[in-house]
C-alpha cells in the first residue's frame, strides 16, 4: 500500500456549548450544515479526508450530509477534547501529513491549507501551525506529521494532560506561520472564523452573502 502524503481530519465532536448543547457541525447555516463547507473546501485540497465525531454521537446524522467516500469515526473517549479526537482520526486515516480542522469554519481558505503543508514539507517539520502577532496560536487550523502527533499525544494523554497545546510542547519542531502570510493568499483571513455562538452565526451568514454578491 502507497502511503497518502497528505490528508485532512475533520473534527465534530465538539459538544457546541455556545450553541445550546447542539450539534455544532450540523447547524445550518443558509440551510446547508456547518460541516458540509468545511468538507466541500477541504476536497478542493485532497479526497484523503476523515471525519470524527463524538462518541455518543448519531452517525447516520452525519452520513446523509458527508460524501460516502469519507469516512466517520467516532471518538475512542467521550468528553475528552480534540486530543483524543484527532488521535482518533490520525491512528485511522493514510497519510504523513494531516492537516487538523475544526467543523465550524465555513469560510476554509484551500490556498491557505496549501501554505501549511507546502511549509512542512519544504523543512520536514513535525507541525506548522498559524500564529497570529498577539501570540495566539490555531492548533484547530493546522498540519501535523502523523507519527510525531500520535507519540506526542500519546504521551500528553499518559499524564493526563488534555490541551492541544501540551501535544505541541513535545513536538520535536514546530514551524510557526505568520498569518501575514496567509495574508497573501486570504486578504480577510476569513479562513479562520469560527462559528461558537448564535451571534457568530449571525455574522457568518452576512459574510456569506456579501461573498455571493460578487
Amino acid at each position: 500500500m502507497i502511503l497518502e502524503r497528505e490528508g485532512i481530519i475533520i473534527l465534530a465532536g465538539g459538544s457546541g456549548l455556545r450553541m445550546g448543547k447542539i450539534v455544532k457541525a450540523l447547524v445550518n447555516l443558509n440551510n446547508k450544515p456547518l460541516i458540509t463547507y468545511v468538507v466541500d473546501k477541504a476536497l478542493k485540497v485532497s479526497t484523503n479526508i476523515g471525519v470524527v465525531i463524538g462518541k455518543n454521537y448519531d452517525q447516520n446524522m452525519f452520513r446523509k450530509v458527508i460524501p460516502s467516500f469519507i469516512p466517520i469515526w467516532k471518538d475512542e473517549l467521550e468528553g475528552k477534547g480534540p486530543v483524543v479526537g484527532l488521535l482518533t482520526g490520525m491512528k485511522k486515516l493514510e497519510a504523513t501529513y494531516i492537516a487538523a480542522l475544526s467543523c465550524d469554519i465555513p469560510f476554509l481558505n484551500p490556498e491557505a491549507l496549501k501554505v501549511l503543508f507546502k511549509e512542512i514539507e519544504r523543512v520536514h517539520a513535525d507541525s506548522a501551525i498559524p500564529l497570529w502577532p498577539n501570540g495566539f496560536k490555531e492548533p484547530l487550523h493546522a498540519v501535523y506529521k502523523k507519527t510525531s502527533f500520535i507519540s506526542s499525544a500519546e504521551d500528553a494523554l499518559r499524564n493526563n494532560k488534555l490541551s492541544l497545546f501540551e501535544v505541541i510542547t513535545r513536538l520535536k519542531r514546530v514551524v510557526y506561520i505568520p498569518v501575514n502570510q496567509i495574508k497573501k493568499v486570504d486578504l480577510d483571513l476569513l479562513t479562520f472564523f469560527n462559528v461558537n455562538t448564535p451571534k457568530d452565526l449571525e455574522e457568518a451568514l452576512a459574510i456569506l452573502k456579501r461573498l455571493n454578491s460578487f
